[in-house]
């Protein structure tokens, strides 16, 4: 939470370009895919699951429509991430579509549309943001 306040803090946007909270990253990841192994148990945050869920509700109880997406990773993954499953789980109970690219085969293959392992850059995300458009716009109708 610190970490998405500080980057939506005016400062912040006063040494970057910031668009309506679009924030284009230009650099291009330099790496070749990586294979990660079973994700290493960790602990959930009960709090951020129960702001997740509460979000989502209050989504649906004011009824504005809500999709919850998650964005490519530049890296195979063995396993299941166990924060993606609660995720999906709970979007899942409350009849929230849940559009998962994190493993999107097109974006695996293009390693020059990401800035770092987990952010797409300017490029990847106009790239993102046409392929998932389609799917959303029927969702909302």
């Amino acid at each position: 939470m610190f970490s998405i306040a500080i980057g939506n803090a005016e400062i912040n946007r006063k040494r970057r370009g910031d668009y309506f909270g679009y924030v284009p990253l230009d650099k291009q990841w330099p790496k070749p895919i990586q294979d990660e192994g079973p994700v290493a148990a960790y602990e959930i945050d009960s709090l951020s699951v129960w702001a997740y869920e509460s979000f989502l509700r209050d989504c649906k109880a004011a009824g504005t429509p809500v999709i919850v997406l998650c964005s490519p990773y530049f890296m195979r993954s063995t396993s299941a991430d166990t924060s993606m499953q609660i995720g999906k789980e709970i979007a899942a109970k409350l009849s929230v579509p849940f559009l998962d690219y994190a493993q999107d085969p097109y974006f695996l293959e293009r390693r020059e549309l990401f800035s770092d392992m987990l952010h797409l850059n300017d490029e990847g995300a106009k790239q993102y943001s046409s392929r998932v458009i389609g799917k959303i716009r029927p969702l909302l109708r």
